[in-house]
């Protein structure tokens, strides 16, 4: 969008020509329970967000990446990513996770980099990751995790170490 050469723009039209939106470092407390629809980038980092609406992302087809670090995030909804499989990146690092449902993961088989750093995860089910064969960065740090699940290396073949 250029905001020089605008001069008239309907509601449809900006629908359509949203395809990145960074809300990164406001206020926001509660998001939407939807978006622009052609979002390829959504960034809603360093909000007091503590939870995401389950329909909020629902029909982001073209999403390829999610941002949400540095919120107050405790629990993701089971099918949160269910209708958005395009995506490649999901960064979820700084938050109050405790777990991931074991099938919050499975619908992003085009998943490549993967962040849950500094979260209070104490356990991966052995499910959650079964999906992602194209993940090449997973960053789990500073977790209160004891151990990986064993099938972990086999299913995440191209997981750069």
């Amino acid at each position: 969008l250029n905001l020089e050469s605008l001069k008239g723009l309907s509601e449809i039209e900006l629908q359509e020509a949203i395809l990145s939106l960074d809300l990164s470092k406001n206020l926001i407390k509660k998001m939407p329970s939807s978006l622009f629809p052609h979002l390829v980038d959504l960034d809603i980092s360093h909000n007091p967000i503590e939870q995401l609406p389950h329909t909020m992302i629902k029909g982001l087809a073209h999403l390829k990446r999610f941002v949400a670090h540095g919120t107050r995030i405790r629990e993701i909804p089971e099918d949160f990513f269910q209708t958005s499989p395009a995506l490649e990146e999901v960064n979820l690092a700084n938050n109050q996770l405790d777990a991931l449902g074991p099938k919050l993961l499975q619908p992003l088989v085009r998943l490549q980099k993967l962040n849950l750093t500094r979260n209070n995860l104490s356990h991966l089910d052995p499910e959650a990751l079964c999906n992602q064969t194209d993940l090449t960065l997973l960053r789990i740090s500073h977790n209160k995790l004891r151990k990986l699940p064993s099938h972990l290396s086999r299913a995440l073949t191209s997981l750069e170490t």
